[in-house]
């Protein structure tokens, strides 16, 4: 994906531009590949670690890490092709060693933070700005279907239309009723204006901003681990005196 197409412009300039969509078909992707790989990472690493205290398990922990690792690809290549892999270059030889190598290894860890960890909180949030993006367009799109809806009311009463709020008697039996009720041309009309200003001043940024939410958390622990103490490691190199001052 294009991160860069996801950026913040005016609302015409944003209804207009790419974002919205790149935005939504990425979120879109990461709720089903996201619920993938949680299923497939948690199932193998739980049975691993299960069963880790038994030397037979140690093969199935191996086989869980190196999916992991495998699946965190996929996800820096959706992010990015060009993300450097962060893993340690192997240098221990032996199954144990090789596999405590990858256990001790933070880009591992870090592939199980966002596969497994944080897969809850990103898929409330994929799901709640794909829904409510998708929700201004089944607003604007109300004038073509609202009449083939049927309903039956508590009274008996039957209307075809879309209810946005309680109407136990329909759409004129008045009493305890509140809401907006689309049942003619007129209210399926205002419906869709609303859902162009929901998409127009909303939707668009809720989906953006949620795309840019998700990819910025995913490139922080996919990619490489930043050091802390570089800025002042290569004050260091540039002035050597200042080291010994």
């Amino acid at each position: 994906m294009n991160t860069g197409r996801l950026r913040y412009r005016g609302p015409i300039r944003l209804l207009c531009s790419p974002a919205p969509w790149t935005a939504f078909w990425y979120l879109f992707g990461s709720i089903f590949l996201g619920a993938l790989w949680f299923s497939i990472a948690f199932t193998l690493l739980a049975t691993g670690v299960t069963l880790g205290v038994l030397w037979l398990g140690l093969p199935v922990l191996a086989a869980a890490l190196t999916v992991t690792r495998r699946l965190a690809g996929v996800e820096r290549r959706r992010i990015h092709p060009g993300i450097t892999s962060p893993y340690r270059a192997p240098s221990a030889t032996g199954f144990r060693a090789r596999l405590a190598e990858q256990v001790h290894d933070p880009a591992t860890r870090r592939d199980v933070i966002l596969l497994v960890v944080l897969w809850p909180v990103l898929l409330l949030i994929d799901t709640v700005a794909t829904a409510f993006w998708l929700g201004c367009f089944e607003l604007m799109s109300l004038p073509i279907w609202y009449r083939y809806v049927p309903n039956t009311f508590d009274n008996g009463a039957k209307a075809h239309g879309v209810e946005f709020g309680y109407y136990p008697d329909g759409p004129y039996g008045g009493g305890n009723s509140w809401g907006f009720f689309v049942h003619d041309t007129r209210s399926a009309i205002i419906a869709a204006l609303v859902g162009v200003l929901l998409l127009i001043l909303a939707g668009n940024y809720v989906v953006v901003a949620a795309a840019r939410a998700h990819t910025a958390i995913a490139r922080a622990l996919l990619g490489p681990a930043l050091d802390p103490l570089a800025d002042a490691r290569q004050m260091l190199v540039a002035d050597p005196e200042r080291s010994r001052s």
